[in-house]
């Protein structure tokens, strides 16, 4: 009863009591598998308000207690886990790809490094979106073989000191053709 009234004042646009009925759900019945979708709720409640910081803290709420019911072999909700995990994945991935080789030499090879370590989260992230078997299987096999695609990307995009110091003497001789900081980016790397 208390849960579904969460879901009326929604109907009615009153957010704010959804919401802190949600909360209350969540805290006075731990072990209903519909606190993962109440964790769920308040985080898009967030979402929707741009707080993402907190929207995050509840959607991963949403799905440690998904798995945390799932282990004690209690009834879930893998659909509302699913949706978090999809959320939650959605801002590793765009943080992934945000991650491109620049020189200096140094901070591609951390850049290499970091990006590296991102593709095997991201794909144990994939592969347990793929795990829960809902709508969002094609789509999390699709951004799991995308994760390789974009590396190669970034790699393939990389800023690259042998081609830079080949065009130092043209720059040299034709300064307005070749950037400066590209010429400067060569000396860093020393």
């Amino acid at each position: 009863k208390v849960f579904d009234n969460a879901g009326y004042y929604l109907k009615l646009g009153d957010f704010e009591s959804a919401n802190r009925i949600y909360q209350k759900f969540a805290e006075d019945y731990p072990e209903d598998e519909r606190t993962v979708e109440a964790f769920y709720n308040v985080g898009k409640y967030h979402l929707e308000r741009d707080r993402e910081f907190e929207a995050k803290r509840l959607f991963q709420k949403a799905l440690d207690r998904s798995d945390e019911l799932k282990t004690k072999g209690k009834e879930y909700n893998p659909y509302t886990a699913a949706e978090a995990l999809y959320i939650l994945v959605g801002y590793d991935y765009e943080e992934y790809t945000n991650v491109k080789f620049k020189l200096p030499k140094s901070a591609i090879e951390a850049d290499q490094e970091r990006k590296k370590q991102m593709i095997a989260d991201l794909v144990e992230k994939y592969v347990k979106l793929m795990s829960y078997a809902t709508p969002r299987f094609p789509e999390a096999a699709y951004m799991k073989a995308n994760i390789f695609e974009e590396f190669a990307d970034t790699w393939n995009a990389q800023e690259k000191a042998v081609m830079q110091k080949a065009l130092e003497p043209v720059h040299k001789a034709n300064p307005d053709v070749i950037p400066n900081r590209w010429i400067d980016q060569i000396y860093k790397m020393k």
